[in-house]
């Protein structure tokens, strides 16, 4: 397991669980079991495309969370592939094709607020050499742009941080 990766997501973790009581928000995040490598190999095969390594860390730390990031949740092997989440995405996609977006139809959806223009994705047009790939935040439009998850993670977290010291 991807210890640092691991550390980071449990801060975030505990970050948003210490800002929603800040703001009095009683809203319940939760992890998934990890995802287990044949499971991640079945994503994988479903999508065409292999996975950033960094994302695969992450399913391996948890399958899915509700809660992850604002309104968005990390959508776990299952619901990218099936069910109400894989559904949305598709048409999402194909709203996004219509207007001329093409990032996000050829993206990997790996975070979704339902009924919303509000996602994380992986730009598949963007892989290193190491596999990595650059992480796009996206609302209604590309709205921020990361050199991978990592970075994004750890900007979530710095955005955490702040969030609750203003809240102070």
């Amino acid at each position: 397991m991807n210890q640092a990766l691991k550390s980071l997501v449990d801060e975030i973790f505990q970050l948003t669980e210490k800002y929603n009581k800040v703001l009095g928000v009683h809203e319940v995040q939760t992890m998934n079991a990890p995802a287990t490598p044949a499971e991640i190999d079945a994503l994988e095969a479903h999508l065409g495309t292999k996975l950033p390594p960094s994302y695969r860390d992450l399913l391996e730390i948890c399958n899915g969370w509700t809660g992850f990031f604002s309104d968005m949740d990390l959508l776990s092997v299952q619901q990218q592939m099936e069910g109400e989440y894989a559904r949305y995405v598709h048409q999402w996609k194909g709203e996004q094709w219509a207007e001329g977006e093409p990032v996000p139809v050829e993206a990997i959806v790996f975070a979704i607020a339902l009924n919303t223009n509000h996602a994380l994705l992986f730009d598949t047009n963007t892989v290193k050499k190491n596999g990595e790939m650059k992480a796009v935040w996206w609302d209604d439009g590309e709205l921020t742009r990361y050199d991978g998850l990592v970075k994004l993670l750890e900007a979530q977290r710095d955005r955490l941080k702040r969030l609750i010291r203003r809240k102070r």
